[in-house]
């Protein structure tokens, strides 16, 4: 008898987090071994880096990331939050998690066939990695001297749901439940991409 293939169908490595051209600086390992992906910087998402909050619920990472770029990034500064798969990362009411990609990325999935087959159980996965080195705090934070960067895999999400989104802010979007709207005026957004994808997890 033939054993029900359960493994995803594809699995799909995805960066995500600062890194040597988006951000600077390597996203953090903190002193207890808790991996913290730093977004990279956006406009217009209306989430700032003082409002992420620490995997352990304290809130704000203003701070350290003012220390580690020496005020090049500031702590109100905005972020675009994708992927958004960690409940406590900002205050909410519900939590969806989501992933979006656009442009040639998503280009590339759909011309792969990712995301099409969303109701087994074997459907796609993401695997997100990013760059990473450990950091401390004395008098001000830093990272740790003489150690290395790492490149770790911090987190996953398997397709359950895809939808067009109206903006690149799509796991936002997802959270408060937003519709594409064909009318939307894209002209006035030169960053933005009309055809837009989010992935919603089983």
């Amino acid at each position: 008898m033939a054993v029900p293939h359960q493994f995803p169908r594809r699995i799909i490595l995805s960066r995500k987090g600062w890194d040597s051209s988006a951000g600077g600086r390597p996203s953090l390992i903190l002193q207890d071994g808790t991996l913290v992906s730093l977004p990279i910087p956006d406009r217009e998402s209306g989430v700032t880096f003082q409002s992420l909050r620490l995997p352990n619920g304290e809130e704000g990472i203003g701070d350290i990331v003012e220390d580690l770029t020496n005020r090049r990034i500031l702590r109100t500064d905005e972020v675009h939050l994708d992927p958004d798969i960690l409940i406590s990362a900002i205050p909410r009411t519900d939590f969806r998690p989501a992933f979006g990609q656009c442009g040639r990325a998503q280009s590339h999935l759909e011309n792969q066939g990712v995301g099409k087959e969303t109701a087994s159980a074997d459907a796609d996965q993401f695997l997100f990695f990013g760059l990473y080195c450990p950091v401390m705090k004395s008098d001000h934070w830093h990272y740790v001297p003489k150690t290395p960067e790492l490149h770790v895999i911090f987190g996953w999400l398997q397709v359950g749901e895809t939808r067009e989104a109206r903006t690149q802010n799509a796991p936002l979007e997802e959270q408060h439940d937003l519709r594409p709207e064909e009318d939307v005026n894209f002209s006035r957004r030169p960053r933005i991409r009309s055809v837009r994808c989010a992935f919603r997890p089983r």
